[in-house]
């Protein structure tokens, strides 16, 4: 019910931040709110990020055209965000290119995106050692622009032009809510990234749909360090903050965990997202007093461990709440709350969300969930056809998990019906690892499975069964490095099996397989 009387479904990105500016954005006749920083740590207001949304949109409107999608390479700062609502009111397209995949996969992004311009900065390149990508990327005819270059050409009459913008609250471009408002990147079944294209009605339905369980204050800080070409990173830690009247703090890097802590002390952080193995780390390194400030802690990307949520009760004084999404879904699908919270299941479907479980061959506990509903993706662009959207067949996703639901609507998840692996919150393709296998070791006579099953550490590992003994796990380091991929794609064990089951269509059981796995693993 709170969710249909504050959804307003025809609202875009950017105009949901307007709206939210005039509520929140005061908290007196002349004083502004701060509302985000980074690690640069210059506190800006609402108006500050207007304003400059307004100057840089107009700035890239000048070398793009109306809806162009135009890649954004940037790290977790308040730069990043500007120039994403700068696309945005603009009407262009913001693409969200995961740099840390290596040039390959960012050349595929682009190609299969359109992305003829990507965002960036100088500072960021060199300091993230990102040259190899860049030159790739030119090479591919991906004009780069620098933001450094942008600030140079910005006159005071672009400052006066923006201004005026922002106190006549002007929408510098008409946008319906159907159209794409931000791409974001997730694993193809080949290896090669398919394109997410989110709508606007998407993206503020997901906001307002996390509004109506997590309810954040204006006095709640929430910490970000996820980066933000992910949609946990994106949606949940800073656009759900920014457009509910929430302050927000960017880092640029989950893995600095002592600095990490140290902010939250600092800080005085309220909320804070994360995945399982940050957690885990926090609860190594901190101390309890780190913590004191925190009233919910939320995971998603992984799987949390029972032993992840005691340490941070016992140790930090921390709840744990665990919740789950997709990219596909912008991303939040359900999510466990400090009022209804189950310990061992991902929490309640978020409001609006429809759902129905489909039988899965050769599984009998649980089924896979299929969702519909007003966040659910716009449909997917795939590296074989670039730029041509295929959407979401009658409006439902099939999720790829499967699932149990109780009679209290609790979600658990018991197993995966797609081919990937989550590792460290990465998606990792196990097609991709297969085909990998199969272009080193060319033989009629070689057969092979790869799976994912728990690590305690890094959430999931890959292994790999083959009827070949003593396959070189080097030859399979040097290619996936000459392909220009990323390490996880790299199997953790080599398994020997005499014969890989399959169904008696012919069709690799890798249900079966799994088991197998991780029986022998018990027993050694």
């Amino acid at each position: 019910m709170r969710f249909e009387t504050n959804y307003k479904t025809n609202l875009t990105v950017f105009h949901q931040l307007l709206r939210v500016a005039r509520m929140y954005g005061k908290t007196g006749l002349f004083s502004r709110r701060k509302i985000i920083e980074d690690v640069n740590r210059q506190p800006q207001t609402y108006m500050d990020i207007i304003l400059k949304s307004h100057i840089l949109g107009k700035k890239f409107a000048g070398f793009t055209h109306l809806h162009e999608r135009v890649g954004l390479m940037l790290p977790n700062v308040v730069a990043n965000v500007v120039s994403f609502f700068g696309l945005s009111a603009y009407a262009r397209v913001p693409v969200m290119l995961n740099f840390s995949q290596g040039a390959a996969v960012v050349s595929s992004m682009c190609r299969t995106a359109e992305v003829k311009h990507v965002i960036t900065s100088k500072a960021f390149i060199l300091k993230a050692k990102l040259e190899e990508t860049v030159n790739a990327l030119e090479a591919a005819g991906v004009k780069i622009v620098y933001l450094e270059n942008i600030a140079k050409k910005i006159s005071l009459k672009d400052k006066l032009a923006g201004l005026w913008a922002y106190k006549t609250r002007k929408i510098p471009v008409d946008q319906k809510t159907s159209d794409e408002a931000v791409i974001l990147f997730t694993s193809g079944s080949e290896g090669f990234p398919k394109a997410v294209v989110l709508s606007h009605n998407n993206v503020v339905a997901n906001v307002q749909q996390t509004v109506c369980m997590l309810k954040l204050s204006t006095q709640d800080l929430m910490f970000n360090a996820l980066p933000m070409f992910h949609s946990f990173g994106l949606t949940v830690a800073t656009l759900f903050p920014l457009l509910s009247g929430a302050k927000v703090f960017l880092f640029p890097s989950p893995l600095l965990y002592r600095t990490i802590t140290e902010l939250l002390y600092e800080l005085k952080v309220t909320i804070m997202v994360a995945t399982d193995t940050f957690y885990r780390m926090y609860t190594k390194i901190s101390h309890p007093y780190d913590f004191k400030s925190l009233r919910a802690c939320y995971a998603g990307a992984e799987a949390v461990k029972e032993d992840t949520r005691r340490q941070m009760a016992e140790r930090l004084g921390c709840q744990l709440m665990e919740g789950y999404g997709t990219t596909e879904c912008a991303p939040i699908l359900c999510v466990n709350t400090l009022l209804f919270n189950k310990f061992g299941t991902l929490g309640r479907l978020a409001p609006a969300i429809e759902y129905k479980l489909e039988d899965v061959q050769g599984i009998t506990a649980g089924k896979e969930l299929c969702v519909r509903g007003p966040n659910v993706m716009k449909g997917y662009m795939f590296a074989d056809n670039p730029g041509v959207l295929v959407p979401v067949k009658d409006g439902w996703y099939h999720t790829g998990d499967v699932v149990v639901v109780d009679d209290l609507g609790f979600v658990k998840i018991v197993d995966r019906v797609k081919r990937f692996a989550k590792i460290a919150g990465e998606m990792i393709s196990l097609t991709a690892v297969e085909n990998i296998a199969h272009e080193i070791w060319q033989s009629e006579d070689f057969h092979c499975g790869i799976v994912a099953v728990p690590h305690p550490k890094k959430g999931e590992q890959i292994v790999m069964v083959s009827n070949q003994k003593d396959l070189d796990k080097d030859k399979f380091s040097q290619k996936v490095q000459k392909k220009g991929m990323s390490e996880l794609y790299i199997p953790s064990l080599f398994m020997y099996k005499e014969e890989i089951p399959i169904f008696a269509t012919g069709k690799a059981d890798n249900i079966t397989l799994k088991k197998w796995v991780l029986k022998e693993l018990e027993e050694k």
